[in-house]
């Protein structure tokens, strides 16, 4: 996945919107040089569950069904862990106990078992997860290397 980025400075002189398609890099974190020697910093300020699913969605668009799945199978991941740390904040947990936790449940079940704990004990009810049959399909495509069709 590619995104656009844009001087800054050439729109506030020129009014000119001068892009150049930056590849996705994982820190979030990119340096960009134009044309005419400006350069800046751009820091993407959304979370990484919204990165990969939009990644997903390209994938799907460009009929790369494989990636399609394994994106939207690493940012439903990356929403758990973001929902369990957020929580654990919200709770008052300290830093190193949720850097502990978080190291403990690095397996897929694991996270997945949390999630519907915490989410559970949060909400009073529990949260609607894969179904056996989609996580079954996730497995063949993550560990099997099925290649799925569009459908």
């Amino acid at each position: 996945m590619k995104i656009p980025h844009m001087c800054s400075q050439c729109w506030e002189v020129e009014r000119k919107m001068i892009a150049e398609v930056v590849p996705l890099v994982d820190r979030g974190i990119y340096y960009f040089k134009c044309d005419k020697g400006h350069e800046e910093i751009t820091v993407l300020q959304v979370p990484k569950y919204e990165v990969l699913f939009q990644s997903g969605l390209n994938a799907i668009i460009d009929g790369y069904h494989r990636e399609a799945v394994s994106s939207f199978v690493a940012s439903l991941e990356k929403f758990y862990d973001f929902y369990i740390e957020a929580t654990l904040i919200k709770n008052g947990l300290p830093e190193d106990q949720i850097n502990d936790f978080k190291s403990k449940i690095n397996l897929s079940e694991r996270k997945v078992g949390s999630f519907i704990s915490i989410y559970l004990n949060e909400n009073k009810k529990i949260p609607k997860v894969l179904s056996s049959k989609d996580s079954e399909f996730r497995n063949k495509v993550i560990h099997d290397g099925k290649i799925p069709t569009r459908d």
